[in-house]
């Protein structure tokens, strides 16, 4: 890592742990998962048409469920051409550290979900920006050295599969226990 990148990622880390450390006491963490939440929000790579594909048909199974699902996906650059349904922000939209801005990206930061799901089998800045900074009751997503990002945390061992990853997610949310049973 060069010296240039080097200052980059410290001035992310300490400015998204300053943010964190301000808005700790906003986010009201409980017990969450699959079958009891209502709420979902799903940051994506939307890049790759077959993976898009693929969250788009987990959310739609999502809401089959009678779940309410937003969408976040991120493009290196906008569409020119072909019509994108799910709110998005692009490469254009992250600042020199690394923290996405725009409207998509406030507003999904500004909504509270039950669960919230990072799709893509490895972390990036802006995801871990995202996800640590979500009013989610249980963040969820892959790996990540940031661990005050998320609450559960999904290691994928290299696998770039995201039909895995969704399956794992699915599975340990459906194992979560928290229905309150007498002693």
């Amino acid at each position: 890592m060069g010296l240039i990148e080097d200052v980059r990622q410290r001035l992310f880390q300490s400015a998204l742990q300053r943010q964190v450390r301000a808005i700790k006491n906003k986010r009201q963490q409980k017990p969450m998962n699959l079958e009891i939440s209502k709420s979902v929000g799903i940051l994506f790579d939307a890049n790759d048409l077959q993976n898009r594909n693929i969250v788009l048909n987990f959310s739609k199974k999502l809401e089959k469920s009678k779940k309410k699902v937003e969408l976040l996906g991120f493009l290196e650059k906008a569409p020119e051409e072909e019509i994108i349904h799910f709110p998005i922000f692009t490469k254009k939209e992250i600042d020199w550290i690394y923290r996405p801005k725009g409207e998509a990206v406030r507003h999904f930061l500004d909504t509270s979900f039950d669960l919230f799901l990072h799709l893509h089998p490895f972390s990036q800045c802006y995801s871990d920006y995202i996800a640590a900074l979500s009013k989610a009751h249980l963040r969820v997503g892959p790996y990540s050295s940031r661990e005050f990002a998320y609450d559960l945390m999904i290691d994928m061992e290299g696998s770039t599969d995201l039909k895995k990853l969704i399956q794992q997610m699915e599975s340990l949310l459906a194992k979560l226990n928290i229905k309150n049973e007498a002693a």
